[in-house]
């Protein structure tokens, strides 16, 4: 039997789209409920993972919400000092530590107070888990994710800001 192997290249702009799709779709669908319930911000993030799971530019990646585990011996998901982490969205191949088959890393958040103007860690424990997964493996962690990003809506605008990140640092958008 002859297998083939093939690598699904995607660059930062094509998964900003996906992702700024996606949130559209998010944002519209649930409009009533993001600006006039306190919903859990798991409720957010399932209906962004259902909205990731529908595009067919990511029918070659798997696509799992919650997913704590890293590699195929069914060890927990760690950051590089041994923390656990269990991330609200992932894009990657299940089973696989490498970067070419862990795409994308996603953490969903309800911005809780008004930002103030130029206060950018806001949620400086999500912003440190986005570091850590993009970068170079080590410590506890076996993997390292082509991206990350960090998702803060806002429930009086209905909407969010979105911060990517790269080996270890945050980019541009």
């Amino acid at each position: 039997m002859e297998y083939v192997l093939y690598w699904v290249i995607m660059d930062q702009k094509e998964l900003k789209e996906i992702i700024e799709r996606a949130w559209d779709a998010v944002k519209k669908r649930e409009e009533w409920v993001i600006k006039n319930i306190n919903v859990s911000e798991w409720a957010i993030s399932a209906s962004l993972y259902c909205e990731l799971r529908c595009d067919n530019r990511l029918k070659e990646w798997d696509i799992h919400a919650e997913y704590n585990k890293q590699g195929t011996d069914e060890k927990q998901k760690k950051m590089s000092d041994d923390k656990p982490i269990r991330p609200d969205i992932v894009i990657h191949r299940a089973g696989k530590t490498d970067k070419c088959d862990n795409l994308l890393y996603i953490e969903v958040k309800k911005e809780k107070v008004k930002k103030e103007k130029g206060d950018e860690n806001i949620y400086p424990e999500d912003i440190e888990k986005c570091e850590d997964v993009t970068d170079v493996p080590g410590g506890e962690r076996s993997f390292q994710y082509q991206y990350a990003l960090l998702l803060a809506y806002n429930k009086e605008e209905g909407d969010a800001t979105i911060r990517w990140f790269k080996n270890g640092k945050e980019i541009e958008n």
